[in-house]
């Protein structure tokens, strides 16, 4: 499963974890940049819409599910909640190859930081770097708000045009006064 950072707003069916978490519940999602809207069936029966603003989500979070015997490796990134039942998956694949593209696109697109979710369930906010890779924001070469407040290149040489003769009025007014 994979929705592309770059089409935004989205939408995608998923299951996710019902209220109770006894069940999967097949949820469509709608997400955008400032926000995510979940439909839902509660109870099977009761048609049920969460908008829910997407600064009240921790990060995008990186989570690794080890191999079984009969589940492959899987790696996922989540939008993470603090209600499990509002924990959105983003990414589920079997390799690691596209995950870390996958996760910086994913956080800078929406403006949530990078997450882990080990093993024991703990998250850890990720700095800057994971090994020799470093994914910080870029720094722009040029100042964009200097240069956007010049004038182009081709404009400064040009000249301000000097203004005319101004207008001469020869005509007498008549004023009258009590």
């Amino acid at each position: 499963m994979r929705v592309d950072p770059n089409h935004l707003p989205a939408r995608f069916r998923v299951p996710l974890a019902g209220t109770d978490a006894r069940a999967a519940v097949d949820t469509e999602i709608k997400l955008n940049r400032q926000r995510a809207v979940l439909r839902r069936l509660v109870g099977g029966k009761i048609p049920v819409r969460v908008s829910v603003p997407l600064s009240s989500y921790r990060g995008i979070a990186a989570r690794l599910f080890p191999p079984t015997d009969s589940k492959p490796l899987c790696v996922a990134l989540e939008l993470v909640h603090d209600d499990p039942a509002l924990v959105l998956p983003l990414f589920v694949a079997h390799d690691t190859d596209d995950l870390v593209a996958e996760w910086r696109r994913w956080s800078e697109r929406l403006f949530l930081p990078l997450l882990i979710i080990d093993e024991t369930g703990e998250e850890v906010r990720v700095s800057g770097r994971i090994g020799a890779v470093r994914f910080d924001r870029q720094v722009p070469r040029r100042r964009g708000s200097y240069f956007a407040a010049r004038r182009p290149r081709f404009l400064t040489r040009r000249k301000s045009g000097r203004p005319g003769p101004s207008p001469t009025v020869s005509e007498r007014e008549i004023i009258a006064r009590h």
